[in-house]
């Protein structure tokens, strides 16, 4: 059998492919940009995902910083003595003075300085005694439940042996601010 269509073939076959490259350059190639188009904007959100995962680590270890400061500032605000504490304070670095075996020469507490919930009062002092009491001293000083920071320690060399050393001691320490702590 023969075909019947033998001279009309030729134009269904180009309008097939007319029909087929129309397809692929409307269709298929805007279809193909646009799937480009959602990979590159998956790719993006995955990768902001991703970023995010190291965020929450981030924050998660700025958290804890934070709680462990707070910690800190709790310890130290329960160490500071109240305005009425003060001058009990005072009492105990005399003392201390006294139990160490020196002589308190000069005891002049200075102008406080007031920060927002806490104020520094300097204390200036003046002991005289041997090595070894100027030290005990100061290492009592240093065992006081209260926060206690020596600026300045000066000593001042005997004029002959056998006589008492001499050390002046400019010390500040933080009360809780009466009006502004919690």
């Amino acid at each position: 059998m023969k075909p019947k269509f033998k001279g009309q073939s030729w134009p269904v076959t180009l309008s097939l492919c007319g029909a087929a490259v129309a397809y692929v350059l409307f269709m298929f190639l805007p279809e193909q940009r646009s799937i480009g188009d959602v990979r590159d904007e998956v790719d993006t959100k995955r990768q902001f995902i991703a970023g995010a995962r190291k965020t929450d680590d981030t924050i998660e270890v700025a958290r804890k910083e934070l709680e462990e400061t707070r910690e800190y500032c709790q310890q130290f605000a329960d160490r500071l003595p109240s305005e009425a504490e003060l001058s009990a304070l005072l009492a105990r670095i005399n003392l201390a003075v006294k139990q160490a075996g020196a002589t308190t020469t000069r005891f002049e507490p200075r102008q406080a300085t007031h920060y927002e919930t806490l104020r520094q009062v300097g204390l200036s002092i003046a002991v005289r005694g041997s090595y070894g009491e100027i030290f005990d001293f100061i290492r009592r000083l240093e065992t006081l439940n209260e926060v206690v920071w020596i600026n300045e320690l000066r000593f001042e060399a005997p004029k002959q042996a056998g006589q008492e050393i001499i050390c002046e001691v400019n010390m500040g320490f933080f009360v809780a601010n009466a009006e502004k702590s919690d």
